[in-house]
C-alpha cells in the first residue's frame, strides 16, 4: 500500500476555509516540511484569489466552468484544487492567474505565515557538551529531563 496523498486544505486549523478565507489559521499535525506548507499556503492564497473573483460574477458558476474550459480541465478537478483537495503546481495557479487576469498574490506572505505557524523552533542553538562547564552541562540535562516530563505528562504517558 502507498503513502496516503498530501491534501493541501490539511494545513489549515479548518479544512473548509482553504480557498474561501484569506487569513485562514495554519495549524497542522503532520511533520510536513515548512516547503510544503509555504506551498500549500500559497495554493490558498491563490484559490482564495480566484474564487473571489469567480464568486463576484453575476453567474459563479458558468465564470468557473468557463475557466475550467480554457485550462482544458473539468470544473471538479479544478474546484478539487481550489478547495485543496488536490495539490496544484505553480504553473497551474499561474495558468489560473493569468486566464483571468489577477495579481499573484506574495509567495513571501505564505513563507511568513508558514514561519509563524511552525511547531518546531527555529531559535534552537547547537552547543557541544565540551563546551560548557561541568555546572552549565549539569543544568542542561536537568533543563531537558525537566522538558522531557512535560512532553510526557501532555502525551498522558
Amino acid at each position: 500500500m502507498g503513502s496516503r496523498r498530501f491534501l493541501p486544505a490539511t494545513i489549515l486549523e479548518r479544512h473548509r476555509d482553504f480557498g474561501r478565507v484569506p487569513d485562514a489559521v495554519i495549524d497542522y499535525d503532520e511533520p510536513y516540511r515548512d516547503g510544503v506548507v509555504a506551498g500549500a499556503y500559497y495554493q490558498h492564497l491563490v484559490a482564495c484569489t480566484v474564487r473571489e473573483h469567480l464568486d463576484s460574477q453575476p453567474d459563479p458558476r458558468a465564470a468557473l466552468d468557463d475557466l475550467a474550459r480554457r485550462l482544458g480541465v473539468s470544473p471538479g478537478w479544478l474546484l478539487r484544487k481550489l478547495h485543496g483537495q488536490a495539490a496544484a503546481s505553480l504553473d497551474e495557479m499561474a495558468e489560473w492567474l493569468m486566464e483571468l487576469d489577477l495579481p499573484a498574490p506574495s509567495m513571501q506572505t505564505a513563507i511568513d505565515a508558514t514561519l509563524e505557524a511552525s511547531p518546531f523552533d527555529r531559535r534552537l542553538e547547537i552547543i557541544h557538551a565540551e563546551d560548557l562547564s561541568p555546572e552549565e552541562l549539569e543544568l542542561a540535562q536537568a533543563e531537558q529531563l525537566e522538558w522531557v516530563a512535560q512532553r510526557r505528562a501532555e502525551l498522558g504517558e
